[in-house]
């Protein structure tokens, strides 16, 4: 083996140690939990309700206002990518978390 070899196989190891915990590319999709739905498209969330909402993001959070005429109504959400397969919700006057999941494909 070349000491080239040993380096690029060492700094592959030590990328895959080092790395940290891997997270979804984005927050960006349709999540579901116990029947409910919500889509986040950039900026913008879709509630469970319908309603179109601006909200704050970056690559793995959101988060947004309980618009009026909702449950919870002038509360924070914030969504958390913990990986590929879920986010945890949490609601800003709550202690507990709800975990979200991609929703599954439609069927015809």
């Amino acid at each position: 083996m070349t000491i080239k070899s040993v380096f690029v196989l060492l700094t592959s190891a030590l990328s895959i140690i080092a790395g940290g915990p891997v997270q979804a590319d984005a927050i960006d999709g349709t999540s579901c939990h116990k029947g409910q739905r919500v889509k986040i498209e950039g900026p913008i969330i879709i509630t469970p309700s319908g309603k179109w909402v601006e909200g704050e993001h970056d690559r793995h959070e959101f988060s947004y206002k309980i618009p009026a005429c909702e449950k919870y109504a002038g509360e924070t959400v914030d969504f958390v990518v913990q990986h590929d397969t879920l986010a945890h919700k949490t609601r800003s006057c709550s202690s507990q978390f709800e975990e979200w999941e991609p929703c599954p494909a439609p069927t015809s």
